[in-house]
């Protein structure tokens, strides 16, 4: 049984994917999963705080996380600034 804890912090990350998907969207972003993801695509949301901001190749596989280009991540950086 999942702590209850554990349980909120989940639900508090699939919020933050729920908004991160829509503001993708809205300004024409690809958002990829690590399957999806290109090499050289920037972490921007992830089940692991310290995978935020690395490349594809140095995530694991294993954390659900979410990538952009380097060029939509710098939009984004500029966006939620």
């Amino acid at each position: 049984m999942t702590a209850p804890f554990e349980k909120t912090l989940r639900a508090r990350f699939h919020k933050d994917v729920r908004e991160l998907k829509k503001l993708a969207k809205q300004n024409n972003w690809k958002l990829k999963s690590f399957n999806e993801a290109e090499d050289g695509y920037i972490c921007v949301l992830s089940n692991c705080d310290y995978e935020i901001g690395s490349t594809v190749e140095s995530c694991d596989e294993s954390n659900e996380n979410y990538f952009m280009s380097q060029s939509d991540y710098d939009e984004y950086l500029i966006a939620t600034e």
